[in-house]
């Protein structure tokens, strides 16, 4: 059988997790040239069979077998949520939860409550990095409010976890841990191959995902606003500007020059490569990833991108709550006043995330059609490869999105400036606009239909 390494790693797949790294030796997780994390081997020899663990493999449970396994009595099991004990909108009542993390406040609060509940010792989380001139960001572990609330808010920037979980296997306690979906999987399934992740895990927290960022989206970022990559000491990926929607965020750089630290502050929207929908630096794994939310998880926290709470440029989130002791501590606290919360649907929360739903599920099966015609391996997903369900059209944005994606890494590699990478790939941009509008106008003309076929039905 191969190996991961010429599998997952050498298809360009690895999503530089560092579960693999945490339980062998002969695995390191570095940048690459793009500003990926990507697992490197270091010896030949390594000491165990890591495919178990990598949430890319073939030989590994997908997310719908992992989560029945952890919470079988459910009440349901949504196909876009997985278990699903109970589904809420909200936002933090107390402190500055709300004022200071990305939507409600509520992922970093269910961390600190864990703490005060005495649930878990310690929490693993992302914070900004300790080291000048090394990564923005990185894991940590926390065993204290303050240090829990010091990493809050969404970082759209590489992370890894090796070195934190090799941490937990050294110190005994019970840890909780936040992550994007893909890391909580690689986590879990840690988890079912060791005794020690397996007694020390306690709660796990996943964070709703459009796909991850290389370090070149932050670059981008500053170039723009005006600073040197070099010179960024701290970066703000969602500041809240008062009186626009919430999802209408700006971007936060605090920078160092010969006076001393300025700042500056751009809406995201204002700024190329902002739109999610280009998925400029995104990792290739992103595009084979179908799980929108953190599906294993005991509890998913994400935007809340819904017409009747948008417009509050404050932030809400929404929950999905898969651990009853998870939702006991929600109830008990939204009664208390600490919290508000508003039980939705299951159906609100999907469209909360439409977007996501759509590339990940609609677009999967034809990006797997078009990886197997080219008979080149990919990861075994829980969606079968087919292209009848598209449209040319259709078919043509997917293509694009993937060329976007892989372009963006070799324009940014080539570029001199913000301005020559914008234009590289002008052409690109473009042609998928121009696409996108054709289904806009498609889209009017058949509402327009709907509507004067309903007045002459009423008539």
């Amino acid at each position: 059988m191969p190996s991961i390494f010429e599998t997952v790693v050498d298809g360009g797949y690895c999503i530089g997790c560092g579960v693999c790294a945490a339980l062998t030796n002969g695995i390191d997780i570095r940048f690459d040239e793009f500003g990926r994390y990507v697992a490197k081997r270091t010896s030949e020899s390594v000491s165990v069979d890591v495919a178990s663990v990598c949430p890319f493999a073939d030989n590994v449970a997908n997310e719908t077998d992992l989560a029945r396994e952890r919470f079988p009595d459910a009440p349901s099991l949504n196909p876009y949520l997985g278990p699903v004990v109970s589904t809420y909108a909200g936002w933090v009542n107390e402190g500055s939860y709300r004022e200071n993390g990305s939507s409600g406040g509520l992922a970093t609060w269910i961390l600190t409550e864990l703490l005060r509940r005495n649930i878990v010792d310690h929490v693993v989380h992302v914070a900004p990095g300790d080291t000048a001139g090394g990564a923005l960001f990185e894991y940590k572990i926390s065993s204290n409010e303050e240090s829990v609330r010091s990493g809050a808010k969404s970082r759209y920037y590489p992370v890894e976890m090796s070195k934190v979980l090799r941490q937990i296997a050294e110190t005994p306690g019970r840890y909780a841990v936040i992550g994007v979906p893909c890391f909580i999987k690689g986590v879990l399934l840690a988890a079912s191959e060791s005794a020690v992740f397996k007694e020390r895990i306690a709660v796990t927290v996943a964070i709703f995902c459009g796909h991850l960022k290389s370090t070149a989206f932050s670059k981008l970022l500053a170039m723009q606003c005006g600073t040197a990559p070099q010179d960024m000491v701290s970066l703000d990926f969602r500041t809240k500007i008062p009186n626009r929607n919430a999802n209408s965020y700006g971007v936060t750089i605090t920078a160092r020059n010969d006076v001393g630290l300025v700042q500056s502050v751009r809406p995201m929207d204002s700024l190329y490569g902002g739109d999610w929908g280009l998925g400029f630096f995104k990792y290739k794994a992103c595009d084979f990833c179908d799980d929108v939310v953190g599906e294993t998880a005991d509890v998913s926290v994400g935007d809340a991108w819904l017409p009747e709470y948008v417009a509050d440029s404050r932030g809400t989130n929404v929950v999905v709550v898969r651990s009853r002791l998870i939702d006991k501590l929600l109830r008990e606290s939204a009664q208390a006043g600490r919290l508000h919360l508003d039980e939705i649907s299951e159906e609100k929360v999907s469209s909360s995330q439409a977007a996501g739903f759509r590339h990940r599920r609609e677009g999967l099966p034809y990006r797997l059609k078009l990886q197997d015609d080219n008979g080149q391996w990919r990861p075994k997903k829980r969606i079968a490869a087919g292209e009848r369900h598209l449209s040319p059209r259709q078919r043509k944005i997917y293509r694009l999105r993937m060329m976007l994606a892989e372009e963006s890494h070799l324009a940014f590699l080539c570029a001199k400036d913000a301005d020559d990478f914008r234009r590289i790939l002008h052409p690109l941009v473009d042609g998928y606009r121009e696409l996108q509008k054709i289904g806009f106008f498609r889209s009017l003309l058949l509402l327009a239909k709907r509507k004067v076929a309903a007045l002459l039905r009423r008539n």
